[in-house]
């Protein structure tokens, strides 16, 4: 449809199946820029969050709180900022010491919270599995996964908001104030928005550099989610 209305530039946020829409646009030589990751083996402009960097600092966090014990949840592993979030997460785990055993990595259906069906990858079946094991601390992809996995704690009979130490990505906190309190790390969404725009436009007025890759800094929130004293 961007092409066919004669779109000057398309702003494009990658899942690991876009690269018929990357190809569509290159061939209709319609600017364009990807938000939040880049997507291989494509050589695109692409305004991108340092991913591995966030889940370091997501892993430490746990770490200096004192969690020996952590898992890394989420709704799918497909999605490109996976990998480097999880690399991140586990150099966090071996400076700490924290061994292969004493990490674990789970997909759970998100928005199964209120399912009569439930399975071995549902959140309400998963995290008393995860307590049961001596999981301390969950780093959860995405803030609202990570609230999908806190109202499922709220909602449970066999647990408690306080049986996981918790940290997500994302902050969205900063923009839309959320009912649960969340340490998240914080991927300058702002500052990815004006810099894909300011890449856009000077594509479209006709700059024909190599494609570039700029990445925006992260850095981590703490709202007490993960239960240290102040």
């Amino acid at each position: 449809q961007a092409i066919a209305r004669r779109s000057d530039g398309v702003l494009l946020f990658p899942s690991s199946s876009s690269g018929k829409s990357i190809e569509m646009l290159q061939a209709a030589h319609v600017p364009f820029v990807l938000l939040s990751s880049s997507l291989a083996p494509y050589q695109t402009d692409s305004v991108i969050i340092d991913d591995e960097l966030g889940g370091y600092l997501a892993g430490r966090h746990l770490m200096e709180a004192g969690c020996r014990k952590v898992a890394f949840l989420a709704s799918s592993n497909s999605a490109p900022s996976y990998a480097p979030r999880c690399k991140g997460f586990l150099r966090a785990c071996d400076e700490a010491g924290v061994t292969a055993h004493s990490r674990f990595f789970y997909t759970f259906h998100y928005g199964d919270i209120a399912s009569d069906q439930l399975d071995a990858s549902s959140p309400a079946v998963l995290l008393p599995r995860l307590k049961h094991e001596g999981v301390e601390g969950l780093f959860i992809f995405c803030d609202i996964e990570a609230w999908c996995i806190m109202a499922t704690l709220q909602r449970s009979s066999q647990l408690n908001a306080y049986d996981f130490k918790i940290v997500s990505f994302d902050n969205i906190d900063s923009a839309l104030a959320s009912p649960i309190p969340l340490c998240s790390v914080d991927c300058g969404l702002e500052q990815m928005a004006r810099t894909s725009m300011e890449l856009l436009r000077d594509r479209i007025q006709g700059d024909n550099r190599p494609p570039q890759t700029i990445v925006c800094p992260v850095h981590l929130v703490c709202r007490n989610s993960c239960q240290v004293k102040k």
